[in-house]
């Protein structure tokens, strides 16, 4: 994505899609629409949809499982359960929101959905059902999403200030010890320059001390 996604809501669409898009709404009117990833709405012409969504989720910072009366036991048309497919969608975005180290994941119960239990869940989803669940049946349930929603993305941008501001300050540390470093090996070139020729000067002395101890003991021709 060009810009960090805040929210990514993953959703079956013959089980939630009407609920995915209201919720995307609600979520757009108070972060942007850019804070805000729903797929059909997100990915341009001709993006490779799994790309995509990988990459929108683990830049996230809360991802919405929309859970429906339908999400558990969806088929395909050989009768197979989806999620039991590692190619799902919804399998691949659950596993990989779960798996996003700066990611809250938020399992939301629409309808008569309950929470499913970890024993009807494929083993790398299983730490979805360890999850606290919010029913939209519950009073004031959006509201807390969107408080929960709003302490991550702040938790994450003071995260984000911190470590901008950490890496500034080991970047002077470092330019600091350069510029020591530098000047040290200078000052160390400038004493053995000045020793070369000190040395050289001594070296000369010595020769003409020399040669003049050798013109005394020459013996006088007269």
């Amino acid at each position: 994505p060009t810009q960090p996604t805040k929210v990514f809501i993953s959703y079956r669409r013959s089980d939630t899609e009407r609920e995915a898009h209201l919720f995307y709404k609600m979520i757009a009117k108070r972060f942007g629409e850019p804070n805000v990833f729903l797929d059909v709405d997100t990915i341009g012409p001709g993006e490779e949809f799994p790309k995509v969504i990988s990459a929108y989720i683990e830049s996230a910072r809360a991802c919405l499982v929309l859970i429906g009366p339908q999400w558990l036991a969806a088929k395909d048309d050989q009768g197979r359960r989806r999620l039991e497919q590692p190619s799902d969608f919804v399998r691949q975005e659950v596993k990989i929101a779960l798996e996003a180290p700066h990611c809250l994941v938020i399992p939301i119960l629409l309808g008569s959905a309950k929470m499913p239990s970890a024993e009807l869940l494929p083993a790398d989803l299983r730490p979805l059902a360890m999850l606290h669940a919010v029913s939209l049946e519950r009073p004031r349930a959006e509201s807390k999403i969107l408080t929960k929603i709003e302490e991550r993305i702040s938790d994450a941008e003071r995260e984000a200030l911190r470590l901008a501001d950490q890496r500034r300050r080991e970047l002077v540390e470092r330019l600091r010890a350069e510029r020591q470093d530098k000047e040290s090996r200078e000052r160390e070139e400038t004493v053995i320059h000045a020793l070369d020729q000190l040395n050289s000067v001594n070296g000369l002395n010595e020769g003409l001390q020399k040669e003049a101890a050798v013109d005394c003991q020459a013996p006088n021709p007269s």
